[in-house]
């Protein structure tokens, strides 16, 4: 049976119980005092993530503090990671990442460094001043037993929103403000449901030129091919060119995402498989009902 580590998003600080799930774990304590000292170093600002996953949703993800949240999920599911192939001796085959996890999931695979992944991240959130007053990032759902159809999907496209599939009848959509108001009077009659996710357009073509800003940062990296194979949840297919892995480093914000399609996609490629959720959070396990994935997925804890 092939193991597959799966490593979800910026969800991952929303509740209380997800951001202090690993915290106790000494290789999470020493990810996250890595990062403490690249902030000190790089932007000569002290940090302090304990008091930091103390505060409110609102404080954490403003998108003056994106890079304290992005590099502490980083940090969270990398510790768990290395704690958990350390300590159980469990190893992926294969690694999939969903939008912020792909950066995790690089690091696991060795394609880059911690100190690297953190480092960049860190001065490509520079760039992203402004970006709040284009637009955001909301969910919506349908009811239970209801699904979207394309031809409903197709016409959010024709709103100018971009809109990622992550299962039948969960939607995340990135676009403008004036582009998603008109969605969300269409899915209040619908009686569709609608949440807020992010105060910025991302995985959308309207946070492109910010992403751009930062090209030239990856351009010139040397990145390493994966030690355990890797499957893109935007593409729905391997990775396993660097030019390939670089590329995905800006696409993962610019380019909706096809999670439903891309785990459904790797279980049918592997048919003997199972899931392992690096977490912290459970919102890509919550899905799982709704793809009628065959294949055991498990909880780092229940292992």
């Amino acid at each position: 049976m092939k193991t597959v580590f799966i490593f979800p998003g910026l969800n991952g600080l929303i509740k209380l119980e997800d951001r202090f799930r690993y915290i106790q774990l000494p290789e999470v304590q020493q990810r996250l005092h890595q990062v403490e000292q690249i902030f000190k170093l790089q932007d000569n600002e002290d940090v302090s993530f304990e008091k930091y996953l103390q505060g409110s949703v609102q404080e954490i993800y403003s998108v003056e503090n994106i890079s304290k949240a992005a590099t502490a999920i980083c940090a969270l599911q990398v510790g768990a990671a290395e704690n958990l192939m350390k300590t159980k001796g469990i190893i992926p085959d294969w690694t999939l990442g969903c939008s912020l996890g792909d950066l995790a999931r690089g690091v696991i695979s060795d394609v880059c460094t911690f100190e690297f992944m953190i480092s960049g991240y860190i001065r490509f959130a520079h760039k992203l001043k402004g970006v709040e007053t284009i637009g955001a990032n909301i969910g919506v759902s349908k009811p239970k037993g209801a699904v979207f159809t394309q031809d409903e999907i197709a016409t959010m496209g024709q709103l100018g929103l971009d809109v990622s599939v992550m299962t039948p009848k969960f939607l995340n959509i990135g676009g403008r403000y004036s582009d998603l108001e008109k969605l969300q009077e269409a899915a209040k009659e619908k009686r569709w449901r609608v949440v807020k996710i992010l105060d910025y357009p991302a995985h959308s073509r309207y946070i492109g030129d910010y992403v751009a800003a930062a090209a030239h940062e990856v351009r010139e990296v040397q990145l390493n091919l994966p030690k355990y194979r890797t499957f893109s949840s935007i593409t729905c297919r391997e990775l396993t060119k660097t030019d390939e892995l670089k590329q995905e480093l800006m696409l993962n914000m610019t380019q909706p995402l096809r999670w439903g399609e891309a785990i459904k996609t790797l279980e049918t490629q592997l048919q003997d498989v199972k899931f392992i959720n690096i977490g912290p959070c459970k919102s890509l396990t919550k899905m799982i009902p709704d793809l009628d994935l065959v294949s055991p997925v498990y909880e780092i804890e229940n292992l």
